[in-house]
């Protein structure tokens, strides 16, 4: 069986190698496979660390908001954004009592008809 070789160049280095297969994206350096994988993982890492990092300012602020006001204030969607929340941030939705309730870790919040927000805690 021939082995077909196509030149291709290193995504990683830039030089020029002989590949054996379509797929081949690194020169044989072990260095720029290696280096290309940590350099993925570490994007990916940060990619979900800052999701994680907003989902956890969320849940600060909904605790924030609820120790000084209690679970009996309506909210105006513009104070919880001064606080940086972001409302399409949570971890589950359910149905209580006819409204949406948006769950967090140890808090909640729902939308209330006048468009006001209720913050409960879980």
């Amino acid at each position: 069986m021939e082995v077909t070789m196509i030149r291709k160049i290193c995504n990683k280095c830039g030089k020029s190698f002989m590949a054996r297969h379509g797929n081949a994206r690194y020169c044989s350096n072990a260095n720029c496979a290696y280096e290309a994988l940590k350099e993925r993982s570490r994007n990916e890492y940060q990619s979900k660390s800052l999701k994680a990092d907003m989902y956890w300012k969320n849940e600060a602020v909904l605790r924030e908001f609820y120790n000084r006001y209690g679970n009996n204030y309506e909210l105006d969607p513009a104070d919880l954004d001064t606080g940086g929340f972001d409302s399409n941030l949570y971890s589950a939705e359910k149905d209580m009592d006819g409204y949406k309730v948006f769950y967090m870790n140890k808090f909640g919040f729902y939308f209330l008809n006048n468009k006001k927000i209720k913050i409960i805690k879980l």
